[in-house]
C-alpha cells in the first residue's frame, strides 16, 4: 500500500461531474492497489455494498474486501 499521508492532488472539474470523477479515481486507485476498499469508499462517501456495485459498473474485480483501513 502506498503511503499518501503527505500527498495532495488538485483537479478542477465541472461541479455537475464531480461525483463521477470521484468514483472513477477511487475505483481505479483501488484496482491498482493504491487505496484500500475503505479508503476508496471514504473518497466517494458510499457504503460497502454500494462500493461493490460501483466496482462492477467500472468492470473492476472485487478482491477480498478488507474494510479496516
Amino acid at each position: 500500500m502506498c503511503n499518501l499521508e503527505n500527498a495532495q492532488v488538485v483537479i478542477e472539474v465541472p461541479k455537475d461531474e464531480l461525483e463521477q470523477y470521484k468514483e472513477k479515481i477511487a475505483t481505479y486507485l483501488y484496482r491498482d492497489g493504491v487505496l484500500s476498499a475503505y479508503q476508496a469508499r471514504l473518497i466517494v462517501g458510499i457504503t460497502r455494498r454500494e462500493f461493490e456495485e460501483l466496482l462492477a459498473r467500472y468492470d473492476v474485480a472485487l478482491d477480498e474486501i478488507d474494510d479496516t483501513n
